[in-house]
């Protein structure tokens, strides 16, 4: 009995010398994980029909950019989506994906535009002072801007007719409309063009003339801005995802990096680091695919009844066949440890 307590003692002290010695071993920790892309872009309607664009980043968590375009009420809008693009589909950053077209700005950059021109037409007469034959040329144009407004009235008046018929459509007589005060607005200006040539331009005309000049110019740049939003265009390079949802209009991902969603225990998160290589395993591929840790997560979820963390590895250049949406089994090679914390981790030693 004494011998059998003795052979245990010294089995127990070899074993403490075993797990106590300043030794390093290596181990990984194998976990599920699910291939997402790093990075996605979406084009989507909101309730209340404006134009959404969205840019998701996987890998960091959460939406990095976010757009809307609203338009007014009774506002004809048309978004028209590239010919083209299917699922599957390359598309490089930078590429138009859609375009936007709105009666109203339109309607709003005919007429400023034309409000414009006949300013600095008035500016450049007031500043070069009276010439000779100018007041009669003058007066001349004064006729001419009477007549056509004249003329576009009648035709203004024709198509009021139809359309209470409900022969034409609304957005046909408000440009008609919009054409008539541009006509209106050339008569008036036409008109102090002639007075101010007869009498003569006053200096503080001539700055009145441009600071409406300015303004104009302003509320145009204004619209031209508004009109380049119009265009849509990927801020990524990608292929376009099948979509599924009623609401998305186009959907692409980021081919050009992967990231790697992992389950990792709790009582194992502080083993992980960032910069530890993952080995991915997925099916259909032959070798594993390399992926290096770059987030994790410091809010625990509850997964299969165990306390879990999410860490995401990012995978570079992915290889061809590695498709978003693949489930993968993960070797998240941590280092080396002492074997005493490796046995109280309950690692297995890797292959």
């Amino acid at each position: 009995m004494t011998r059998q307590i003795s052979v245990i003692a010294v089995v127990a002290v070899v074993l403490l010398g075993i797990i106590f010695l300043p030794v390093d071993v290596p181990y990984n920790i194998a976990v599920q994980g699910r291939v997402v892309p790093a990075k996605e872009w979406s084009l989507s309607r909101s309730r209340n029909d404006a134009i959404e664009t969205t840019v998701r980043d996987n890998e960091r968590g959460g939406v990095t950019q976010y757009t809307v375009n609203r338009f007014a009420g009774g506002d004809a809008a048309r978004l028209t989506i590239e010919p083209g693009l299917q699922s599957g589909s390359t598309v490089h950053e930078g590429d138009t994906v859609a375009s936007i077209y709105s009666n109203e700005i339109a309607r709003q950059y005919s007429e400023l535009s034309g409000r414009l021109n006949m300013a600095t037409a008035s500016l450049d007469l007031y500043a070069t002072g009276e010439k000779e034959a100018v007041v009669e040329e003058e007066r001349v144009k004064v006729l001419q801007a009477e007549e056509l407004s004249r003329q576009h009235q009648l035709e203004l008046n024709r198509l009021r007719r139809l359309r209470s018929e409900s022969l034409i459509s609304e957005q046909e007589l408000e440009l008609a409309e919009s054409e008539q005060r541009v006509l209106e607005a050339g008569v008036e200006v036409a008109r102090a063009r002639y007075e101010s040539v007869s009498s003569g331009a006053k200096p503080e005309q001539i700055e009145l003339t441009r600071t409406e000049v300015r303004s104009l110019q302003e509320e145009i740049d204004e619209i031209t801005e508004r009109l380049r939003l119009s265009t849509i265009t990927s801020p990524l390079s990608g292929r376009v995802a099948r979509s599924f949802g009623a609401d998305t209009l186009v959907s692409i991902y980021d081919t050009t990096a992967y990231v790697v969603m992992m389950i990792v225990p709790l009582h194992r998160r502080a083993v992980v680091g960032i910069g530890d290589t993952v080995l991915v395993s997925v099916a259909g591929l032959a070798d594993d695919v390399s992926a290096v840790v770059s987030e994790l997560g410091d809010e625990v979820h509850i997964a299969h009844g165990q306390e879990v963390l999410l860490v995401h590895a990012r995978i570079s250049n992915p290889p061809r066949f590695l498709f978003p949406g693949s489930s993968a089994r993960c070797r998240i090679q941590v280092g080396r440890v002492p074997i005493w914390e490796f046995i109280r981790q309950g690692l297995s030693v890797s292959a």
